[in-house]
């Protein structure tokens, strides 16, 4: 085992959401932990961060398969590329949250017909991702895939979570229609949101 001593930045508190949507904020308080539980997060968690990755290629990914997916995720993590998996990538605003889908639906499948029916010209009808190793699934497929697009245009690469984030300002006015229709369906209780 390699010892090593650095410095970090870390959250004073975690913020717990229940199913009602209540939150708690439950202090970290990681200057009062002992030696030993600095050492098994530390211990435990950076490798799990590996495996994780490398376990996302699902049950029927060969081994050759998860040690690409590791090696991706080492080499993300040594060009300091990090996105936490555990934070919520959708907005909890329901017209940005709808917003959010909407620009990701359009970013994936692409623009719809008159009909409201996909038409293509989505990142997945892209030679970028249909290239890529059926191993890679969900979100590392999307990144892998606009990384692949950033390298051959020449450009700094993007995360496609902020690409949707980005499109989702457009969508905003047809969120709100949504909603608010929703919303007039009957139940008196109901509000409209300007």
């Amino acid at each position: 085992m390699t010892q090593i001593t650095f410095t970090v930045d870390v959250p004073e508190s975690v913020t717990l959401t229940g199913p009602d949507g209540k939150s708690e904020i439950v202090p970290l308080r990681i200057t009062d932990w002992p030696q030993a539980s600095l050492q098994h997060a530390v211990s435990t968690y950076f490798p799990q961060w590996i495996s994780d990755r490398a376990n996302s290629g699902g049950k029927d990914a060969t081994l050759a398969d998860r040690v690409a997916l590791a090696n991706k995720k080492l080499a993300d993590i040594l060009a300091g590329k990090i996105r936490s998996r555990g934070e919520a990538v959708e907005p909890k605003d329901p017209i940005e949250a709808l917003a959010f889908q909407m620009a990701k639906d359009r970013f994936v499948k692409g623009s719809k017909d008159d009909k409201g029916a996909f038409v293509g010209n989505g990142l997945r009808d892209r030679a970028e991702y249909k290239g890529l190793d059926k191993a890679i699934k969900g979100d590392d497929r999307l990144q892998a895939a606009l990384d692949l697009i950033d390298d051959k245009a020449k450009r700094e690469r993007r995360d496609w979570v902020d690409v949707v984030k980005d499109w989702a300002v457009d969508f905003i006015p047809e969120a709100k229609r949504t909603i608010n229709s929703r919303n007039k369906v009957g139940a008196s209780d109901k509000f409209s949101i300007d």
